[in-house]
């Protein structure tokens, strides 16, 4: 795991499935892939981060993880217009 990572885990409390960045990434990835694109390819964040944050019960720490892991493993990123 990237250096860079390790802080978002230091989170209090006890067992958190999302506290995992490669669990967090691919749930991340799951409702990417669930959510339909409104326009030339693009996804509104928050049909993404919402149900992350509050279905999921993901914290804000465990949503950056995720999308900062998924960037470094390939599963997603930035094209030129800004989409995911």
């Amino acid at each position: 795991m990237p250096d860079f990572l390790r802080h978002y885990l230091q989170l209090p409390g006890g067992d958190r499935p999302l506290a995992d960045p490669a669990v967090a990434a691919r749930k991340l990835l799951e409702i990417t892939n669930a959510v339909e694109a409104v326009q030339d390819g693009r996804i509104h964040i928050e049909k993404i981060n919402g149900p992350f944050l509050f279905k999921e019960g993901g914290t804000p720490a465990e949503y950056g993880a995720a999308l900062d892991y998924a960037i470094v493993k390939g599963g997603c990123g930035n094209t030129s217009q800004g989409r995911m």
